[in-house]
């Protein structure tokens, strides 16, 4: 590998560094990926029964029916869920749409 010095760091640092960036990214906590997100100390997951997410959070500030698309292993689907809302000051707001007594997605507001 040919390597080329710009502002005294080579091209070749560069890719390494750029990889373990990527491989440590890969292992990080589920909340760091957006899979998940903290209420205080507890994590709450896609997964989670709705006892859990309750013992985690609390109730939430606002419920509502809707419709939302599930892609499972290539497979969507289209299903009615509860969104749970969580207002939190000075971030997002987090929706959590619980279907069967179980947590089945996580996204920022």
């Amino acid at each position: 590998m040919k390597t080329v010095r710009k502002a005294g760091f080579t091209v070749k640092h560069w890719l390494i560094s750029s990889c373990l960036m990527a491989a440590a990214l890969s292992l990080a906590p589920p909340e760091a990926r957006g899979d998940g997100f903290r209420c205080g100390t507890r994590l709450v997951l896609a997964g989670d029964t709705v006892a859990r997410l309750m013992k985690a959070c609390g109730p939430p500030d606002h419920r509502l029916k809707a419709r939302i698309t599930l892609n499972d292993r290539g497979h969507r689907s289209s299903t009615q869920v509860t969104q749970w809302i969580y207002e939190r000051r000075r971030k997002r707001a987090m929706v959590v749409s619980v279907r069967g007594g179980r947590v089945v997605q996580i996204q920022r507001g």
